[in-house]
Order: structure tokens, then C-alpha cells, then sequence
């Protein structure tokens, strides 16, 4: 990144808490990270004199807080008052501050299902999946009726939070409504996969002649969830137990939807 240097304000002796996520940040930098990679968790914890005072006391960038004050009381928006952060600590250079800012605008304009859904796949990505879960579901209840795209990505990954918090029965019944919203082959071999990890064999190879898969797809999944086993139990420390083999499931079988 442009001008980029590494904790050029230094670790701070006090930290500031990320309450989306249930995690501290030493730096500045740290912060910046965040901010820029999970713009759907910015939430009134983080757009708050908390925040500023936090600056200001341990990084003594006190004109950068003022600066971030004044933009959230004139703007009045998140992106008023963190753009002055970016830009002060040239974290980011122009063309990807705009971006980032175009980003929580659109966040902001969003409808109220598509945002809950973006924050828990944010929630997702930072493994608080029993959070991402709950949200998923609430997203559910606020979508249209007729946006079944919407739909469908939204019951596809709250079947991967499910599978991660090791509810098989819940997982396979968000992955199968999405495969009957959608029935993309992405959903099918998730909803298979969520079957294999769950079930019996017997069971695993029903409801692949149910959905019409082919022996190269069941080969596949037998092959992914096998070989995730096994590096699981090749693992330093690891138990070698399924939460195991799902975290390394996990990156094939979440959308990112960018609707």
C-alpha cells in the first residue's frame, strides 16, 4: 500500500475492543486492517468518541480525532467519520480510500435483509459463527418473498455457520432450501458435502441419486472430506475430530455474494 508503514504510531497500552468481533486491537494499523476488510462490522462501538478519545490518549494523533469528530458532526455518516483516519495515516491510497468509502455507502443503502446478510457473512469470515448464524436467520425472516437469489445465498451460508457449530440437521436443511431456490451446482455439492460429514454412507449416497449426482461428484466430495480429514489429523495439536475437518471445508462451500 501506498506510503504504508508498519505500526508507524506504535502499540498502544491499552487496547481498543472491537465488539462486533470480541477482539482487541494494539495499533492503529491493526484498526485500519479491520475497518478496510469489514466495512459491514463498522457499528456505533467503533463510529463513537471511544474511539477518538482512544486515538488521542494513546497515539497522541489528537487533530486527526478532532478532524474525525467534526466529519461525523457535519456528514453525519460512518464514512465522515473514518475516511479523516485513513487518509491521515495515508493507510490506504486514493483510488481504494474512495472505494472503501463507496463501499459503506452502499452498505448504508443497502435493505435491511442484504445488510444483516453481508454483516454475518463478515461475522463468518471471523468465525463467530453462532453470531453469523443467528443473523442469517433474522436476514431470512426480512427478505422478499420474491428475491429468491437473495434468498438462496443467504440459506446457503447460514447452512456453512450451522455446519461449523456442528448442527448437521440444520446445515443440510439450509443447504437443500437453497438448492430448491436455486439449485446452482455450487448449493448441490454443499448440501452433499454437509451430507457426507453427517450421515452414513447409505444415507450420503440416497440423497446424491436424489439430487442426480454423478459418480465424479460423489468421488469429488468423498476425496474433499477425506483429505481434509487427513491433514486434520496430521496436524500439530489436533484431535483430528470433524470440527476440524470442517474448518478446512469452510472457504470452498461460503458465497461472498455481491448483490
Amino acid at each position: 500500500m501506498v506510503g504504508y508503514r508498519l505500526s508507524q504510531t506504535g502499540i498502544a497500552k491499552q487496547p481498543f475492543f472491537l465488539k462486533s468481533v470480541s477482539v482487541n486491537v494494539w495499533s492503529v494499523e491493526e484498526l485500519c486492517w479491520f475497518l478496510h476488510r469489514y466495512p459491514a462490522l463498522i457499528d456505533e462501538s467503533i463510529v463513537s468518541l471511544a474511539l477518538t478519545r482512544w486515538l488521542a490518549e494513546e497515539f497522541h494523533i489528537t487533530e486527526t480525532a478532532i478532524r474525525m469528530e467534526r466529519g461525523l458532526k457535519e456528514g453525519g455518516h460512518a464514512e465522515d467519520f473514518l475516511l479523516p483516519l485513513f487518509s491521515d495515516m495515508n493507510y490506504l491510497p486514493p483510488r481504494e480510500l474512495r472505494s472503501l468509502s463507496e463501499k459503506i455507502r452502499d452498505y448504508r443503502s443497502a435493505g435491511p435483509a442484504l445488510r444483516m446478510k453481508r454483516k454475518a457473512d463478515a461475522l463468518t469470515h471471523n468465525r463467530r459463527y453462532g453470531k453469523a448464524a443467528a443473523l442469517y436467520m433474522r436476514a431470512l425472516e426480512a427478505v422478499s418473498g420474491e428475491d429468491r437469489k437473495l434468498s438462496a445465498s443467504i440459506h446457503h451460508n447460514c447452512g456453512t455457520a450451522l455446519m461449523q457449530l456442528l448442527e448437521y440437521d440444520g446445515a443440510c436443511a439450509e443447504f437443500e432450501k437453497a438448492v430448491e431456490e436455486r439449485g446452482s451446482a455450487h448449493d448441490r455439492k454443499a448440501y452433499l458435502t454437509a451430507v457426507c460429514l453427517a450421515y452414513p454412507e447409505e444415507v450420503f449416497l440416497a440423497e446424491a441419486a436424489r439430487m442426480k449426482a454423478d459418480a465424479s461428484l460423489t468421488g469429488e466430495i468423498r476425496a474433499e472430506v477425506e483429505a481434509a480429514a487427513d491433514r486434520s489429523r496430521l496436524a500439530p495439536d489436533s484431535d483430528g475430530d470433524l470440527a476440524a475437518v470442517l474448518d478446512e471445508l469452510r472457504a470452498s462451500y461460503h458465497v461472498e455474494a455481491r448483490e
